[in-house]
């Protein structure tokens, strides 16, 4: 590799490390080429793209980075999954690999400048994805109001049923 092809891979793999909200490192010697493959394609439905990095190159791309002590987890064929949206759907997929009969491994990595191994990462792959908890969230939050909407409403809403039943009786009665 020449002296410009690296310079261009090191800005391209530092423009993707500042691009992205988290980056998992794996090893995936002696996996079947179906098998990164078919991840991959998982990985790119959850915006996360996989790929296969020079060791020397990610170490100088990394330097003056969030991400920069990643480099020593990094040995051997390498890959980086780097997840531009959610880092819950990349945990869920790579996780997903680690259960097929295979020789994938989760190094670690990092989800904004916090530093996580791969017990981090299958606990962070069991959350369900950011929009649910933000729905369940806004829901929690809106629960005290809306039970103090349903309560001012009964009140009118009784005023209401009391006035008809008056109605109703003296309409019995012949009083109008």
């Amino acid at each position: 590799m020449d002296k410009a092809t690296k310079e261009r891979e090191i800005s391209s793999l530092n423009e993707r490390l500042g691009r992205s909200k988290a980056a998992f490192v794996t090893s995936f010697r002696g996996m079947p080429v179906s098998e990164v493959t078919s991840m991959r394609a998982k990985l790119r439905k959850e915006n996360v793209e996989y790929k296969v990095i020079k060791n020397s190159l990610f170490a100088i791309a990394s330097r003056g980075t969030a991400y920069e002590g990643i480099t020593d987890i990094i040995d051997g064929p390498t890959g980086v999954a780097f997840a531009y949206g959610d880092p819950v759907g990349a945990a869920k997929v790579l996780v997903e690999t680690l259960k097929i009969d295979s020789p994938f491994i989760i190094r670690g990595g990092f989800i904004g400048t916090e530093r996580v191994d791969e017990r981090k990462i299958k606990i962070l792959s069991k959350l369900p994805p950011r929009d649910v908890l933000l729905a369940k969230l806004i829901g929690s939050a809106l629960s005290p109001v809306q039970r103090w909407v349903n309560v001012l409403s009964a009140v009118s809403r009784n005023f209401v049923q009391v006035l008809a039943a008056i109605r109703d009786k003296k309409s019995e009665s012949g009083v109008k």
